[in-house]
């Protein structure tokens, strides 16, 4: 039974956020914070401290909806 229910619920799983304790289904706020990790993981990747990374994202006035565009927008900032 357990199984079966893994199995059904696990494309459901990426809708789902857990905050603050509360269980809050945000789809598009997990993706979001997704793209922007793996943004700040590249930019590290690329030699930035992972203070200016995370400074550099977080003062996007538009964020982009794919990572190399999110990459491409934080070097213009850190530049």
């Amino acid at each position: 039974m357990a199984e079966r229910l893994i199995v059904e619920m696990s494309n459901k799983l990426s809708d789902w956020e857990i905050d603050s304790g509360d269980v809050v289904t945000t789809g598009s706020s997990v993706k979001k914070n997704d793209l922007l990790a793996d943004a700040e993981s590249a930019l590290v990747g690329l030699g930035f401290k992972p203070q200016e990374a995370s400074l550099a994202l977080a003062q996007l006035k538009e964020p982009a909806e794919n990572v190399e565009a999110l990459i491409k927008q934080a070097l213009k900032a850190l530049a």
